[in-house]
């Protein structure tokens, strides 16, 4: 007796997955909104396959990925002492940029915001934000963004659902979804001026910014 399934498409590959078909890769840089180089970046797909860190100098070069667009993340691992528990406490912040991969290598440069805080009084979510925005092969990208609360790994979350929007330049905040592996984004000729992407949590509200020349 058969059995029905369904292969998704290659297309917005987030992992290395039955397409055998190699597209190129990329190269690129990876700022903060001052311009200093972000370090120690995770670069790759999200769900396994090619990944890399960047360099001191914010350099990244990623290959063997699969032919087609492919959903990048940058992550961002913060470490603090967590003022509940007065233990170390590590937790990631980050955006997931569409990069298409065909025969050669891309040239990306980025610029990305990434922040981590600590959890609010009698709250054990960690709030944090990202957003960013850059060229690609010289073509302005759109302004990718995210945010969410992550609680400690292995412990419920005491804070209900946290609340992230999205203001474009002269806008009201927009609500968007909350959490990575999203790829939210402005859409292309992102408007000039400053984004501003804000979690608030358990009462607290955090935001990060760039601005788009």
């Amino acid at each position: 007796m058969g059995v029905s399934f369904w292969v998704p498409p290659d297309h917005d590959a987030q992992f290395f997955s039955g397409n055998v078909r190699l597209g190129g890769g990329l190269s690129g840089n990876v700022t903060d909104t001052a311009g200093n180089p972000q370090t120690n970046l995770t670069v790759g797909l999200p769900y396994g396959g090619a990944t890399t860190t960047t360099a001191g100098d914010g350099s990244f070069l990623l290959g063997l990925l699969p032919w087609g667009t492919n959903l990048i993340a940058l992550m961002k691992s913060i470490t603090f002492v967590d003022s509940g528990t007065g233990s170390n406490r590590t937790e990631t912040a980050g955006i997931e940029i569409l990069a298409p991969a065909t025969n050669s290598y891309g040239a990306v440069q980025l610029k990305v915001e990434a922040q981590v805080w600590q959890p609010p009084p009698a709250c054990n979510c960690s709030p944090w934000c990202a957003i960013g925005f850059g060229t690609f092969n010289g073509v302005q990208t759109p302004v990718y963004f995210s945010g969410g609360a992550n609680a400690p790994k292995g412990v419920p979350p005491n804070c209900g659902q946290p609340q992230v929007t999205i203001t474009a330049p002269g806008g009201a905040p927009l609500p968007i979804k909350p959490g990575t592996g999203r790829h939210q984004n402005s859409g292309p000729n992102p408007t000039p001026g400053m984004w501003t992407v804000t979690t608030t949590v358990c009462g607290q509200t955090k935001s990060c910014t760039v601005t788009v020349p």
